[in-house]
């Protein structure tokens, strides 16, 4: 391990206590949201085909694929973060179920509907301040990549959706059945209406 990266450990299933690396310059997401996250999507996963979008650490991935995820795509930007991310797909010997995928997550969303994917939960977890939890929630209503019983789990900033909320509810066919808020960051989960 280089010197001042950080770890996190996947807290529950087969690889439950396994540690990831952290990619330099990501924000690591709470050990606490994560549990509360997997803790109310307990049993969601088990054979289904998730995305990670924003992907960072692939922590929440990861965990999908500990709970039993059948495959999850991996998506980000940063060519540092994809390669930690490949890293630790080797070290957890799961190539088979992790595709990594590098590219700017409104177009990537864009081109899973091009090619008619479809996905049974979907995490995404946007940097904050940059407007991208609004903008992410609009391009998976237009391009719509979520199957009929799927979950959409986003964590964001809460003042990055405040004010845009309200409008999106009501436009988006996405309904809301859990909000929690956890110091700065909001957690919203939505499933189909």
């Amino acid at each position: 391990m280089q010197k001042g990266r950080l770890k996190v450990r996947i807290s529950r299933g087969l690889f439950k206590r396994k540690e990831i690396v952290v990619p330099a310059n990501i924000r690591p997401l709470e050990a606490r949201i994560k549990k509360s996250l997997f803790d109310l999507l307990e049993g969601v996963f088990e054979q289904r085909i998730g995305l990670d979008l924003f992907c960072g650490s692939g922590a929440l991935g990861f965990e999908a694929i500990s709970c039993g995820a059948k495959r999850v795509y991996f998506v980000d930007k940063s060519k540092a973060v994809l390669e930690a991310l490949r890293s630790n797909i080797h070290t957890l010997g799961i190539r088979s179920q992790a595709k990594v995928i590098r590219g700017y997550v409104p177009e990537i969303i864009a081109d899973f509907y091009q090619q008619g994917l479809k996905f049974d939960f979907i995490f995404a977890d946007p940097p904050y301040y940059q407007g991208l939890a609004t903008k992410t929630l609009q391009y998976l209503k237009a391009y719509d990549i979520l199957t009929s019983s799927g979950i959409l789990a986003l964590l964001c900033y809460y003042k990055d959706i405040k004010g845009n909320f309200s409008r999106l509810q009501l436009n988006n066919h996405f309904s809301l059945f859990r909000e929690k808020k956890y110091g700065q960051t909001l957690l919203l989960i939505f499933n189909k209406e």
